[in-house]
């Protein structure tokens, strides 16, 4: 059985500010801090034989809290960095405007001026659990970005990046899948914030049109 905790990065200053982050180097705040210590109370009960992270310092620092009381390395791994969002890096939707509404309604081929489109991140996470998957059967955290910890969840349940689409993850928030001898894949939990305390910023980045 193989065990993947995926672990998104806690609060930065650009998350309140809802400003796209993309492979900005944006350290977390002193809320993040506190929400990666807060996520050890979830992780104690698991013997993780691996601790992965995206190299930018949101990711980095949730995993080095995680470290310090575990015990475990950090692997660094490219390959788990958000997505680019080029030139909209460092903007808010509002100052993107209409072709912020466009990639909306298209995440997966929708590529943001200088960014990737949803299907390059797609398959650098598809390249990155391959290889973990291959190493030998073992229980995997992951801390990763919201972005890329949707995809990489998509591929862990034999999704497609338009399921990727469809989910959204809050800072600091706990997703488990466990991959079956059998070859069937487990969703455990999804969006876990029972940890945290107070509550992340809901996740919704926009008003949902009423029903017809």
């Amino acid at each position: 059985m193989t065990r993947f905790v995926l672990l998104r990065h806690g609060q930065t200053a650009w998350n309140l500010q809802r400003r796209n982050q993309g492979k900005e180097d944006i350290p977390l705040d002193h809320v993040g801090r506190q929400q990666a210590k807060q996520a050890l109370s979830s992780l104690a009960e698991y013997p993780f034989d691996a601790l992965w992270s995206s190299p930018l310092r949101r990711a980095a620092e949730t995993a080095e809290i995680i470290a310090a009381s575990t015990g475990l390395a950090v692997r660094i791994d490219h390959r788990l960095v958000e997505r680019s969002y080029g030139e909209w890096e460092g903007r808010t939707p509002e100052e993107i405007g209409a072709p912020y509404e466009e990639y909306r309604r298209d995440r997966v081929l929708y590529r943001p001026p200088g960014g990737e489109t949803g299907i390059e991140v797609f398959c650098r996470c598809v390249a990155f659990l391959h290889e973990a998957i291959a190493e030998e059967p073992r229980s995997n955290l992951v801390v990763s970005h919201g972005g890329t910890i949707a995809f990489l969840t998509a591929a862990l349940l034999h999704g497609s990046p338009s399921t990727a689409s469809a989910l959204r993850l809050a800072n600091c928030s706990l997703t488990e899948v466990v991959l079956l001898p059998d070859g069937r894949r487990v969703l455990v939990r999804f969006n876990d914030t029972s940890h945290l305390d107070p509550k992340p910023i809901p996740v919704v980045s926009y008003e949902l049109a009423p029903l017809a």
